[in-house]
Order: structure tokens, then C-alpha cells, then sequence
């Protein structure tokens, strides 16, 4: 899915070399849980991609579950709701099943100082991708090297699943390695940033269910949004579960914090 012979073609062309060191990444151990996460949320709430409720995009990706440990990564400020108060602040908490969303502050606790979520290149780079999500081509200025796909008419999403991902965070200042989805993987698994299991909230994944593979970007939840079908199919960029694809790879960590 989600794949096409233009990865191979003018991407061959215009891959672009990077080491860890010029990514600022250095793959390290998570901290022991009871530090790790230290904050508390409440149980079944919502949890989101992002934070407008009245845009279908932000609709939820799964709850909160069962488990009130959390770790705090960033706060942004959208729409007002109602919650345990009235607020327009909401976190992006990575519960302690490893899942990342949005959740409303009124139902977050022990709540501890984190960064704006504009400051962390990950998150800049998930907006990007959710704001292309119904888009069956690309904006015009992204028709041309070095993100000059092909075959197929120019901009076109369907079969440019590795476009999406590069552009984003290129858009968010991160010098992404630029190749088709199976050799992005294959880059940073020998500098040692990919991962198994659940992605931090806006880290690329992978699979590698054809000769291309296949990438997109974690929204949260068990939640991705990429590209869809095959050159000429024009089928628009949406969400979708990263378990629906065959052979799940991981996802890397190219971008720090």
C-alpha cells in the first residue's frame, strides 16, 4: 500500500547522506518508570492528535484507558473545554502503555513544567502531516526537486508515501534523509535511532510490507497519517491505525527532543 515505483526513480537521484551527528540525536535508555512517569491522568478520557474539537482531524485516536501514570512532554494551548474545569490548555502526555495524545489539562496531575510543543520539531512536523489529511496532491511548491516524485502527475500523494514524512519535517528544520520509505529505514537503523513497539507522538514509521515499504507519521493512540494507494490512484493522505499495514518495522527517533 501506499507505495510506487517513483520511490525508486528520481529519489535515487536525490538522496541526500546524514550521520547521526549532524541529526543532534544520541540514542540513549528511558529513565526507571517511577520517575519516568511522573504525573497522573484520569482514566477513559479522550485522547487526541490534536487539539481543535471542531475539526474532524483532532478527533479522538483511542482513551486514556485504564492507567493514571503519565509523563508530561509539552503543552499547547486550542480549544476551550470543559473538563474537571474550563480551560484551553492541553497536554501531550505519553501514558504509561507507551501511547501519546493530546489530553485535556483539567484531567491531568501532579502537572510539571515541559516546553511549548512549537519548540519540539516532532510535534511541528505531526501538524504539518494532519493538516494534508483529504489532500490528494501536494501544494504546488512541493512538485519540483528535491521533492520532484515520479512517475505519475506532479504532487500527486497516492504512491508517495516517503514524501510526506521528508516534507514535514523539513518544514520543521530537521535535514530528513531523502530516499524511498524502505531505505529511509534501512539509513536510520544502521545510525541506530529506530524502535520497535509505539512511536513518541510525531516520529515516522515504517513498515516494510512491499519492495518499497512504507512510511507515514504517529499522531497518537495506535494512529498514523500518510499517503494511500498506488501512482494514478489519487486516494487522498488519512489516518490509520499502525497495525493495519503488514509487517510493522518501528519508527526512529530523528529528531531531539
Amino acid at each position: 500500500m501506499n507505495v510506487g515505483s517513483r520511490h525508486a526513480r528520481r529519489l535515487a537521484t536525490a538522496a541526500v547522506g546524514l550521520t547521526a551527528a549532524m541529526i543532534g540525536i544520541v540514542a540513549s535508555a528511558a529513565p526507571a518508570q517511577a520517575a519516568y512517569y511522573s504525573s497522573t491522568v484520569v482514566s477513559g478520557v479522550n485522547l487526541r492528535p490534536c487539539v481543535d474539537i471542531n475539526n474532524g482531524n483532532c478527533s479522538p485516536v483511542g482513551t486514556t484507558g485504564s492507567s493514571t501514570a503519565a509523563k508530561m512532554e509539552c503543552w499547547r494551548d486550542g480549544s476551550w473545554a470543559t473538563g474537571a474545569y474550563y480551560s484551553n490548555r492541553w497536554f501531550l502526555l505519553e501514558l504509561s502503555d507507551t501511547r501519546e495524545g493530546f489530553v485535556h489539562s483539567s484531567y491531568v496531575g501532579s502537572q510539571t513544567g515541559v516546553p511549548n510543543c512549537n519548540d519540539l520539531p516532532r510535534v511541528r512536523a505531526a501538524d504539518w502531516a494532519i493538516a494534508q489529511i483529504g489532500q490528494t496532491r501536494a501544494s504546488q511548491d512541493y512538485w519540483y526537486s528535491p521533492y520532484d516524485w515520479s512517475p505519475g502527475e506532479l504532487g500527486e500523494w497516492s504512491g508517495d508515501c516517503a514524501k510526506l514524512p521528508t516534507i514535514a519535517y523539513r518544514n520543521a528544520g530537521v535535514n530528513y534523509y531523502l530516499a524511498n520509505a524502505i531505505n529511509q529505514w534501512n539509513y536510520y537503523a544502521n545510525a541506530g535511532l529506530t524502535r520497535s513497539g509505539i512511536p513518541r507522538y510525531g516520529d515516522p514509521v515504517w513498515w516494510n510490507e512491499t519492495q518499497w515499504g512504507h512510511t507515514a507519521i504517529y499522531i497518537g493512540g495506535t494512529t498514523a497519517v500518510g499517503t494511500q494507494g498506488l501512482d494514478g490512484q489519487w486516494r487522498p493522505v488519512a489516518r490509520y491505525d499502525i497495525y493495519s499495514h503488514a509487517n510493522y518495522l518501528g519508527w526512529a527517533k530523528v529528531s531531539s527532543p
